[in-house]
Formats: structure tokens, C-alpha cells, sequence
């Protein structure tokens, strides 16, 4: 059934492993209740303003899911029924299009395709015996995309509500190779417990995603204001004068905080000018160049603004580099963060582990994420001024 407009919805929030407390965080912080941590996700409760609130504010989920049936499903014939009893004339019109996504941890279901295959068939063929018409499979572009989630014997059916996965900003139409998706980068700096009135040092910048995200977070700006679709703006239920007025108040609160002081120093620097272009061409998209001092500058000659701060950096991890150089590449980055960033946090991404030692230093944290598939480590590094009592010494 469409959702009524104070119901409350069973809601998922989808994520990359490591993030998942952060973006519980996010979750309470926007008004969800009963918020559930899981593996990869955050289960929570909330009406219709929520599942849109949560599509224009989270930071760090990848898409928003609403469940609208849950039933037990110990066999494929079981899974055919329980989908096909579900009215789906009231979330797809006869000649739309939809697709369906499937998942299953169960040694009953051994194929995810399968599962989807089932499911497709039980949506298609109750059209047909309704109505003689049947809606269209578009896996590109659907009116409607159906996540199928099989865990032991039991079954969840969601609608995705985002579309574009909500890393797509859509202020980075730049970027270089291997880039980091916008949704880790905003967990990262959480991850790392920056205080905003903090300085942020991007010394890698490549596309500038760090310190865009940094930026976002600084001025409380929400990440789903630039230009993009919503799925569920394709819905029968969606309440177009709802989602209107949170646009509306999300953009009156960036234009009138991008308009007021400065609240802190963001730095992006890297030694390749191409890379710094094409940061400054996203920060611009996104309304921020004037908020982010950027600089071709290597590493090894960066004088950061003076600590407290926090710097973040995502080095290669040496997929395309010979064994010395990528070795090298960390060690000059230890060297780096002793001799120059005094007083500063520093938080360091990589899925080489060998070549993290090189850096040589004792991390305050080791925290397990996932980049792209990839299993990493995000090591945090207190970089003390003067004694460990000095007053740069923040717990994290």
C-alpha cells in the first residue's frame, strides 16, 4: 500500500562496511527512531518527511530502502506466492517499468539471480492475469526497483527510494583515477571526530571530494540539494509539496550559512595541477570555492595552518606502482606528518597494509572500511605538540 502520510515506515539505510554506527549517528540525528545498526546497513522507523529528510540529508548511506513486506520464504514456490500476494498495482502502474534487485544468505537460496528471476515473474504475471498488460523490465532507468533480501528462511521486499546511489552527489563531474566516493569521505572526517572549528587539510586532493565533504559538514549543508531525481518521486504516493518545502528550507539554510563568516580553514593541495583543476571545478559546482584554499603543492612542502586541525589523505595503494616506490610514497608521508602537521589529527586510508608500516607510527586508531569492494584500514594518528599534556591533545 502506498504509505499514508503520518504512517510509519519500516526504513533501511544502506552503507560501506565501517560505517555503519556513523551513520546510525546520522539517523537519530534526523529525527529516525528504533535505529538498528546492521551489517552494511541501518534498519529504522519513520513516516513519509523522514524517508525524504533522510534522501536530502544523510551523509554517509548509499540509498534509502522502505520495506513493504516481510514474510517467511523456505522455498522458491513460497517466495513466487508470498511476492504475487502483494498488491503491486499500487506502486506500479500496468505499463511502467521496474526492476528487481535480489540478495539471499541462505542455503536454500544459493543465487541471487534466480531470486530475482522468481520475484520478476510473480510481479509480471499478476499484471497480466489483472489487467491482460504487463509492466516492462528497465534495468537503467525504472519507474520502480524492487530489493529482494533472503536472509536464512526469511524474506524482505523493499522499494529503493533513491535512484542514483546517493553518493552521486551531483557536484563531481571531475575526477581521476580510483576516486573516493563522496559518502566514505563524509564518513572518514566523521570517523575521525573533527570538531569543525578545526582546521581540515586535504594533502592528496585529487577530485576534491574530502574537502568538499568537509565543507558540507562545516556549513550544514545538505548533501542532496544539487541536481539529481529521487526514485521515489516517481511514486503514486509522492507528496510533491512535502518534498518542495524541505528543498526549500534546505537551500534558505546553505545560502544563509555559505553567506555568513568563515567558521574554519579548509585546505586541498596535491602536486598535480590537473588534479587541483578539477577540484576547483567540483568545489565550484558545488558552491564551495570560495569556502576551500586550494594549492599545487607536494606533500613534503606543505606548511598546514597552524594545529588544532585534522588531515585526511588517501594515498595510492599501489596497484600501479612498483613495490619500492609505493613503499617510499609511505614513508615520505611519515616523515611528512612529523616534521610538519604538529597539533593535527591525521587520518590515513589504504588497503596496502605492508605499506602503511612504512609510515612509522604508533596509530591512536585502526578502524576496518570498505572502499569500493576493497578491504582497508583507516589508521588515525595523534601528532602531538610539544608533550603528550599539551593542549592539542583531544581524545578522540
Amino acid at each position: 500500500m502506498p504509505a499514508r502520510p503520518n504512517e510509519l515506515l519500516t526504513l533501511t539505510a544502506r552503507t560501506s562496511g565501517g560505517l555503519e554506527d556513523c551513520l546510525a549517528q546520522e539517523l537519530r540525528r534526523l529525527g529516525a527512531a528504533e535505529v538498528r545498526p546492521d551489517r552494511r546497513a541501518v534498519h529504522c522507523r519513520g513516516d513519509r518527511e523522514l524517508l525524504y529528510r533522510l534522501n536530502l540529508g544523510v551523509r554517509t548511506a548509499g540509498r534509502i530502502l522502505r520495506q513493504i513486506a516481510r514474510f517467511p520464504c523456505p522455498s522458491p514456490d513460497e517466495l513466487y506466492r508470498s511476492v504475487k500476494q502483494v498488491d503491486w498495482s499500487q506502486h506500479l502502474a500496468a505499463k511502467g517499468r521496474f526492476a528487481v534487485d535480489a540478495s539471499a544468505s541462505s542455503p536454500r537460496f544459493r543465487n541471487s539471480h534466480y531470486v530475482a528471476l522468481r520475484a520478476k515473474d510473480a510481479i509480471v504475471d499478476q499484471f497480466r492475469e489483472r489487467s491482460g498488460e504487463r509492466p516492462s523490465v528497465d534495468l537503467v532507468d525504472p519507474d520502480l526497483r524492487v530489493f529482494v533480501h533472503i536472509r536464512d528462511d526469511i524474506c524482505s521486499l523493499s522499494l529503493d527510494s533513491s535512484g542514483a546511489a546517493l553518493h552521486r552527489r551531483g557536484y563531481r563531474t571531475s575526477a581521476g583515477e580510483a576516486p573516493l566516493a563522496e559518502t566514505l569521505a563524509s564518513g572518514l572526517i566523521q570517523l575521525a571526530g573533527w570538531d569543525a572549528a578545526e582546521s581540515f587539510v586535504d594533502p592528496m586532493c585529487g577530485s576534491g571530494v574530502l574537502a568538499c565533504e568537509a565543507a558540507l559538514l562545516t556549513y550544514d549543508i545538505a548533501p542532496g540539494l544539487f541536481e539529481r531525481e529521487f526514485l521515489f518521486e516517481r511514486w503514486p504516493d509522492f507528496d510533491a509539496r512535502l518534498w518542495k518545502s524541505l528543498q526549500a528550507e534546505a537551500l534558505e539554510q546553505k545560502t544563509r550559512n555559505l553567506s555568513g563568516p568563515r567558521r574554519c580553514i579548509i585546505q586541498a593541495s596535491d602536486k598535480d595541477p590537473v588534479a587541483v583543476g578539477r577540484a576547483r571545478e567540483n568545489a565550484a559546482r558545488a558552491g564551495l570555492a570560495d569556502h576551500i584554499q586550494f594549492s599545487v603543492e607536494p606533500l613534503q612542502k606543505l606548511k598546514p595552518p597552524p594545529g588544532p586541525g585534522l588531515a585526511i589523505m588517501n594515498p595510492p595503494y599501489g596497484e600501479r606502482m612498483q613495490p619500492e616506490d609505493i613503499e617510499q610514497l609511505y614513508a615520505e608521508i611519515g616523515d611528512a606528518l612529523k616534521q610538519n602537521f604538529e597539533g593535527y589529527r591525521a587520518g590515513v586510508l589504504s588497503a596496502n597494509r605492508e605499506a602503511l608500516e612504512k609510515i612509522r607510527l604508533k596509530p591512536a586508531r585502526k578502524l576496518n572500511v570498505s572502499n569500493g569492494g576493497l578491504d582497508c584500514r583507516f589508521l588515525i594518528y595523534e601528532l602531538y605538540a610539544g608533550s603528550r599534556k599539551s593542549k592539542y591533545q583531544k581524545p578522540l
